[in-house]
C-alpha cells in the first residue's frame, strides 16, 4: 500500500466486491496467498533467481547505453518508463500466470499500459487504468516516442480506458482515444488517537514529547518516487526557516530515519497503524511536491484525516480544490514556512480547513468516484 495506485486499487476492489463481482487478484512480488480479504482473492507471482538476474543484467546494458546516448541528460526515471515495457516481457513465468488468472476471467482489470503485452492474443474484456501518462514525462525524442506508441496502443486495443485526471482525458481524446474520469477516492477517518502502546516508535514517541510541550507538528507522507524524495529535501530547508513551535515530520519510503535535521524528523517506512498515529499527532500536513504526474492520493488521504493541508499547485493537481478555501497554495520554502506560522497564530483558519477538507473527502467516497469501473465490469461481463 506504498504507492498511490495501490490505495486506490484495493478498495476499488473491494467496492466491486461487496457489489456481487467475484474478484481475483494477481501481484508481481511476494506475498502470502490470501483467498479472501474483504471478499478479494490475492495470488502472488514470484519470479524465479535466473529471470531476476538477466533482468537486472539487462536494465544495467539498457540504462546505461541509453544514459550515454543522451549523454547523460535523461535521468534514471525518464530512462525507466521505456524499460517498464521491456522488462514486462522477460519473465516467462509471469506471462504464463497472467495467461492462467485470465483464463478464467469474464473482465481484466489492468493497471498502467505496459502489462499488456502479458496478455494472451485471445483474451477477454481489458479495462485499463492509466494513473499517469508515462510518456508525458519524457522529452521529444527516441524514448518518448517509444513509450507514447505503446501507450496508445495498448488503450486502444483496451475495451475501455480509465484516467484519473480530466487533462489526461483531454490528451487522450486528441489522440483518439476516448477515456472515462474516475478520480481517486478519498477516505473518511474517525481520528482516533490509539494512545502509547508498550513497544511504540520511539520516533513516535519524540513527536508526542514535543506536543506535551505545546509544539506542534507538520506532516508528509510519501513513496520512494523522485517527487517525494525532492519534496523531503524541500520539508529539510522549510524546517530551518521555522521557530521552534514547529516539528516537520516525513515518513514513509521517500525518506530514512535517523537523518534529522533542525525542526525536521523523518521517520521512514511506518506500518498502516503507526501511519494513522502520525495523522493524530499532527496538525498539518505540507505537500511540497513541485514536479509529477497523475492526482496524489495523499492529499485526499491527509483531508480525510480532517487535516489542513498546505501545498504547491502540483501536489492539488487533479483535485477541483479552491485555494484559501479549501487548502493553503505555497509556492517556495519561505512561503511554507510564513504559511506554518500563520496556522499556529489562527487556530480558526486551521479549523476552517480541517472541515472543508473533511467535506471534500467525504463527497469522493469509493461508491461514486469508482462508480464507472462497476458499470463496465457489468457491461463487458454480459457481452456475448
Amino acid at each position: 500500500m506504498d504507492r498511490g495506485s495501490a490505495r486506490r486499487v484495493v478498495p476499488l476492489l473491494e467496492l466491486l466486491s461487496r457489489s456481487g463481482v467475484s474478484v481475483s487478484v494477481l501481484c508481481p512480488g511476494e506475498g502470502r496467498e490470501i483467498v479472501s480479504c474483504n471478499g478479494v482473492a490475492y495470488h502472488f507471482w514470484k519470479p524465479g533467481k535466473l529471470e531476476l538476474a538477466f533482468a537486472e543484467i539487462s536494465w544495467r546494458i539498457y540504462d546505461s547505453f541509453f544514459y550515454r546516448v543522451s549523454r547523460g541528460r535523461t535521468t534514471a526515471r525518464q530512462r525507466r518508463q521505456w524499460w517498464h515495457y521491456l522488462r514486462a516481457g522477460l519473465f516467462p513465468s509471469l506471462r504464463r500466470a497472467v495467461r492462467n488468472r485470465t483464463a478464467e476471467a469474464d473482465v481484466v482489470l489492468l493497471e498502467y499500459a505496459f502489462w499488456f503485452k502479458l496478455l494472451p492474443r485471445k483474451r477477454v474484456p481489458v479495462i485499463l487504468t492509466l494513473h499517469d501518462i508515462l510518456s508525458d514525462m519524457l522529452p521529444s525524442g527516441f524514448l518518448h516516442r517509444r513509450v507514447r506508441n505503446r501507450e496508445l496502443k495498448a488503450a486502444r486495443a483496451a475495451e475501455a480506458v480509465i484516467c484519473v485526471l480530466r487533462e489526461d482525458q483531454k490528451s487522450l481524446r486528441n489522440k483518439g482515444v476516448e477515456a472515462v474520469v474516475a478520480p481517486h477516492a478519498g477516505y473518511v477517518s474517525e481520528q482516533i488517537d490509539q494512545g502509547v502502546s508498550a513497544n511504540e516508535n520511539s520516533l513516535l514517541a519524540e513527536i508526542r514529547l514535543h506536543r506535551s510541550l505545546g509544539g506542534r507538528v507538520a506532516f508528509f507522507v510519501g513513496s520512494s518516487l523522485q517527487p517525494n524524495v525532492e519534496a523531503v529535501q524541500s520539508l529539510r530547508r522549510i524546517a530551518a526557516l521555522c521557530d521552534d513551535r514547529w516539528l516537520i515530520v516525513a515518513a514513509g519510503s521517500c525518506c530514512h530515519p535517523g537523518q534529522k535535521a533542525k525542526h525536521f524528523l523523518p521517520v521512514g517506512p511506518v506500518s498502516s497503524v503507526e501511519l494513522r498515529q502520525l495523522y493524530a499527532q499532527s496538525d498539518v500536513f505540507i505537500s511540497p511536491v513541485s514536479s509529477g504526474t497523475g492526482a496524489s492520493t495523499k492529499i485526499l488521504e491527509a483531508m480525510s484525516h480532517a487535516k489542513p493541508v498546505v501545498a504547491t499547485s502540483v501536489s492539488v493537481r487533479g483535485y477541483e480544490l479552491v485555494a484559501g478555501r479549501d487548502y493553503l497554495l505555497c509556492a517556495g520554502d519561505g512561503e511554507f514556512a510564513d504559511v506554518l506560522r500563520d496556522l499556529s497564530e489562527d487556530p480558526s483558519l486551521a479549523a476552517n480547513l480541517s472541515e472543508a477538507g473533511r467535506r471534500f473527502a467525504a463527497a469522493h467516497q469509493p461508491e461514486s468516484a469508482y462508480a464507472p469501473y462497476l458499470q463496465l465490469v457489468r457491461e463487458l461481463a454480459a457481452r456475448p
